[in-house]
C-alpha cells in the first residue's frame, strides 16, 4: 500500500507534523515525528484527535493555513477547468486571493 504524505509544519527543534492517507483509502490522518534527539516515536493520529488537541497551537495554526492552501488550490483548478484566466495574490492580512489575469478590466473586457 502506498502512503501519500504532505508536510505541513517543521518546529524549531526538529518536530515535524505531516498530512497522511493511503493512496487507496480515503481516511486522513495527521502523523507526528519527533526529533531524533527526543528519542520519542512518531505516532499518528484523526484529525479530529488531532484539532482537539490544540487549533491554537503553532502547528495546529500550520495544520488550518494548509487546509486554506489545498481550497486555492481546488479553486485555482476548478476556474482552470472552466477557462478562466487568473492569478493569485496576498491582501494585507496575508490571505490569499483570486485576481483576475492582468490582461483583462475587473469588467470582463480586454
Amino acid at each position: 500500500m502506498h502512503i501519500l504524505s504532505r508536510e505541513f509544519y517543521r518546529s524549531s527543534n526538529g518536530d515535524r507534523w505531516s498530512v497522511i492517507k493511503s493512496q487507496g483509502g480515503g481516511d486522513v490522518y495527521v502523523r507526528h515525528e519527533p526529533n531524533e534527539a527526543s528519542g520519542g516515536r512518531p505516532t499518528v493520529v484523526d484529525l479530529a484527535t488531532f484539532v482537539a488537541r490544540g487549533a491554537d497551537s503553532p502547528e495546529g495554526q500550520a495544520f488550518q493555513d494548509l487546509l486554506l492552501r489545498l481550497r486555492v488550490e481546488q479553486d485555482l483548478e476548478d476556474m482552470e477547468s472552466l477557462g478562466a484566466k487568473h492569478e493569485a495574490a496576498n491582501d494585507s492580512d496575508g490571505d490569499v486571493i483570486i485576481l483576475p489575469a492582468p490582461s483583462e478590466k475587473p469588467d470582463g473586457k480586454k
